[in-house]
Formats: C-alpha cells, sequence, structure tokens
C-alpha cells in the first residue's frame, strides 16, 4: 500500500485521518482520492467532486520509443511487472528508474543483469543472420513491441497473414550452432524462438499505406483522433505523436471514443458507419422526436394510434454531434417534412 505523505500549510502529515480530521472531511475520501494520484492536498481535502481529465495510463517514452503500456516496457527490459506497477503507483515514473528498481531478484536474472550490453549482443548475433529483433521492427516501423508480440503469436499458431501486414515468410527461426551458443554463455537462453527477416519492415510499412488509403477513413470528430476500417466496421484510434494504430474494443455494440478533454462518448457500430458515410449529413439537419412532437403537438399515445412510427422508425435516426458537442438523434428535416406533405391526415396537428 502506498505511504501516506503530505505537506500542508507548515505542517506534515503521515496518516489520512490526520487530515481528514484537521478540515473536516471524511477519512475515506482522503484516502481514496491520494490512492488515485491526487496529491494536491487542496484537491484532498475539497468537498467538491473532483473531475480528473483522462490520460492514457502508463505511457512511457525511453531513449525514443514510446510504450503504450507499463506492461510492454516490463516484457521489453525483462522487469518484474508488480514492482513496476507498486514503483508507478509511489510517482517512480522514469523509465530509467523503473529499470534499476524493477529487476528480478533471486535465481532468475535479467537481460539487464547480465550485462548492459545484452540485448545489443543478442540483436547484434540476429543481424548478422539477416535477422531483426521485435524491438529493431517497432523502430523501423513505428509500431510497438506489443503489437509485434501479438502478432507473430498468431502467426505461428495459425499460419495466416497478420493484421499489421506480415506474412508467415517474414519470420525465420532462430537457429543456433554449438559454436554460437558457447560463445552466447547465458545468454543463448534469451534470445527469441523467433526473429523478423529485414522484408518484414517493408511489408508493414506497405500495409500501412494501403490501409491508411483503402480502409481506413477518419471519423469527422474528435480532431481526427480515430479513423474507421470500413471493409470490418472496426475502430482504429492514432497513437499521439505517432504513425501507429490501436484498436478500439466494442462493448455491447458500442464505440466509446473521448475528446481533447477527456470526456465520452459512445455511439453504435451502425451510427458510426452512418457518420463516415454521410458527412454532409450534420447535426442541424436533424429533427428529434421531441422536437416534433412539439411541432405537431403530439403525445407518444397519438403517435402510436396513428401508427406514424411505420412511416418514421427509430431505424431511420441519424446521430450526430453539433457545435456543442452535444449528441443530437432524429430524422433528417427534409425527409419529415416530405412524409407530411404525403400523409396530412396522419400527420395533422393538435395545436
Amino acid at each position: 500500500m502506498t505511504k501516506f505523505y503530505i505537506k500542508y500549510k507548515g505542517k506534515e502529515y503521515f496518516r489520512a485521518e490526520d487530515l481528514a480530521r484537521d478540515y473536516g472531511v471524511k477519512t475515506e475520501l482522503v484516502r481514496d482520492r491520494y490512492h488515485s494520484g491526487f496529491r494536491d492536498p487542496k484537491a484532498l481535502v475539497s468537498k467538491n467532486k473532483l473531475i480528473r481529465s483522462y490520460t492514457a495510463p502508463h505511457v512511457l517514452s525511453y531513449k525514443g520509443i514510446q510504450y503504450d503500456s507499463l506492461k510492454s516496457f516490463v516484457q521489453e527490459f525483462g522487469l518484474n511487472y508488480a514492482t513496476a506497477l507498486a514503483c508507478w503507483k509511489r510517482g517512480i515514473r522514469e523509465p530509467a528508474d523503473l529499470i534499476d528498481y524493477c529487476q528480478y531478484k533471486g535465481k532468475i536474472k535479467t537481460l539487464r543483469s547480465n550485462s548492459t550490453n545484452d540485448q545489443f549482443m543478442i540483436e547484434e548475433f540476429l543481424n548478422k543472420h539477416d535477422l531483426l529483433s521485435p524491438r529493431q521492427l517497432g523502430h523501423k516501423t513505428g509500431l510497438s513491441v506489443n503489437v509485434i508480440a501479438t502478432q507473430l503469436s498468431n502467426i505461428v499458431q495459425d499460419h495466416s497473414r497478420s493484421g499489421i501486414g506480415l506474412k508467415k515468410e517474414d519470420i525465420a527461426k532462430v537457429k543456433l550452432t554449438q559454436n554460437e551458443y558457447n560463445l552466447l554463455t547465458s545468454n543463448a537462453r534469451l534470445l527469441p524462438k523467433y526473429a523478423f527477416k529485414k522484408l518484414a519492415v517493408k511489408h508493414i510499412l506497405e500495409h500501412k499505406k494501403k490501409q491508411e488509403n483503402q480502409y481506413l477513413k477518419v471519423f469527422p470528430y474528435f480532431n481526427g483522433k480515430y479513423y474507421v476500417d470500413m471493409s470490418f466496421g472496426e475502430v482504429w484510434s492514432k497513437n499521439r505523436g505517432k504513425n501507429t494504430f490501436r484498436k478500439i474494443k466494442a462493448f455491447s455494440g458500442c464505440y466509446t471514443f473521448r475528446d481533447a478533454k477527456g470526456k465520452r462518448y459512445s455511439f453504435l457500430k451502425k451510427d458510426v458507419l452512418d457518420i463516415v458515410n454521410h458527412p454532409e449529413i450534420k447535426a442541424q439537419d436533424l429533427i428529434s422526436r421531441k422536437e416534433l412532437f412539439e411541432k405537431l403537438g403530439f403525445t407518444k399515445s397519438l403517435w402510436d394510434n396513428r401508427k406514424l412510427y411505420s412511416l418514421l422508425p427509430s431505424s431511420k435516426m441519424h446521430v450526430r454531434l453539433d457545435g456543442d458537442g452535444k449528441k443530437v438523434m432524429g430524422w433528417l428535416k427534409f425527409n419529415v417534412t416530405e412524409l407530411i406533405n404525403q400523409y396530412p391526415e396522419r400527420f395533422k396537428t393538435t395545436k
């Protein structure tokens, strides 16, 4: 558990209950905020609800390479994930510090604890055989090591082409002669089972270009951060500052997007595709059910009795965001006008 320490107005606090008592707030509230990452004393004792803007968790950048999760970082350097996570919660987030603090202890030695040059020794061995390590492939293509490792596993298991453009022939099984094994000594066990041929770089870059040009369409909201793969109806997010994509998972048929301030918006898959396929439709072109009821003086029972839902079903409604970021759901105004003119008796106003 994270040790509690706050200095506020010249007084040091080593327990959450002491700070809570001095400023008249609940101990549980102070403790929960502290363990959630708040360190500003004013925020800890505030009686108002705190709003934290969303930031992607555990993003690290080390020696020019960005890691999209703490797990991918510790896997890259053979670190203890539990220790790294504990360090992160304590505020130790510098990559170099994490590497120093989070080595495995005991009989299990990490690549770094054997020698600071182990990684380069292994990569040098692979390069002599015209092969690339996952780290090198990621550096040349902009993909994270975690993504590459996942796709490699998929290819090895089902022998199919991966989702990033890798082919079965881009992968080679690492083989050692006895002499090479003796030269590498303890580092031999650290060699990957599979490595990548140099042609893999070309295939990945070609796939990325093709994917961007043919399949991915920009989602018109949220400053072009999100893209929609029209061939599969999947949503991807472009990693900040990198020319790589991260697949967004759908939950209960909905995709969740975030604006620059971290506010969340959920859209059904069909609405996502409709927004991308019909960018010409704007929020001001729609009339909601509530607005239509007010215009005609209708009630829900009258709407049901006249069976107007058969003329204007929910399936024909569109969803858009207005200029204030408010979600608007409704039918196209000109379609509603046409139906009113075509069926005047059924849409006869009660006002």
